[in-house]
């Protein structure tokens, strides 16, 4: 097991999300995250948030520091 570091972040409009680099819509339901350019596209990863575990597959680049990424999710209060 290593130890990352997260993020979470929301969009910045209603209704809007953006595009990932693997070309896929951003869309929190689906478990996507953003991650430092040392994790693959496609890469599954299962990270514990808030004392339970969830799956999620890495389809956008995010921050380039080492073990990082960054989590969309749908509201304000789930960012913080």
């Amino acid at each position: 097991m290593w130890k990352v570091f997260a993020t979470a972040y929301i969009a910045k409009c209603l209704g809007c999300s953006g595009i990932t680099a693997s070309g896929l819509p951003a869309d929190h339901h689906k478990h996507y995250v953003a991650a430092s350019p040392q994790w693959p596209i496609g890469t599954c990863v299962e990270l514990k948030i808030q004392n339970k575990w969830a799956k999620y597959t890495v389809q956008d680049r995010g921050p380039k520091k080492k073990n990082h990424f960054d989590i969309l999710v749908a509201t304000k209060a789930e960012a913080v």
